[in-house]
């Protein structure tokens, strides 16, 4: 495995050093994190000259709208870290490999159209203005949500997602789930009984 840079944001070799493959430590074998971990030791790095040629693919606008010093305001990583050499079309018969950078605007669903777990005045009140975050960082807010079977109008504010992910330069997120659920009940618990004076 290569070393990373010590002034990334990664964590796969304090994941690999901590804590056994298998588990959290919660000596509880997971094994969509075990999957996670050894085919981010497995990645492939880009060159600089491969950074520099990449165009933002299917994100082309977002991409070249964010600044060179820009970062990940969940997982902190870079445009050159987000850089993830994965299968492009996997479905499709011209399915081919390639270099691809994931971005989502993230914003609150409660304040959707249809949306309002709280609100004020009957209009849903959103918890964070829009934000741009890498795919990464919007998948772990859903795959979060879908695992401990959160309402679909909650979402992870960007501070909240950052507290639960364990970012991979060039490669994939791992969850811990249990800190986002503590995250949600903290949420529910300041929204539960509302003080008036």
């Amino acid at each position: 495995m290569k070393s990373l840079d010590a002034s990334c944001s990664c964590h796969l070799d304090f994941l690999i050093n901590q804590f056994c493959i298998a588990c959290d430590g919660s000596k509880i074998r997971n094994k969509d994190r075990e999957a996670t971990i050894l085919r981010n030791r497995d990645r492939k790095f880009p060159t600089q000259i491969e950074y520099l040629e990449f165009d933002g693919g299917h994100c082309k606008q977002k991409y070249k709208s964010l600044t060179e010093d820009w970062r990940c305001p969940c997982c902190n990583r870079t445009k050159f870290q987000l850089l993830r050499w994965t299968m492009r079309f996997p479905k499709s018969p011209s399915r081919f490999e390639g270099w691809v950078v994931g971005l989502h605007t993230h914003h609150d669903h409660a304040s959707d159209a249809y949306g309002g777990m709280y609100t004020f005045q009957g209009a849903a009140a959103a918890r964070f203005a829009p934000v741009i975050i890498c795919e990464q960082c919007n998948s772990a807010d859903s795959s979060a949500k879908k695992k401990l079977g959160l309402p679909e109008n909650f979402t992870f504010t960007p501070v909240e997602i950052k507290s639960f992910i364990y970012p991979t330069a060039h490669g994939w997120h791992i969850i811990n789930y249990s800190v986002a659920q503590d995250v949600y009940r903290k949420f529910v618990a300041s929204k539960a009984v509302p003080k008036f004076f």
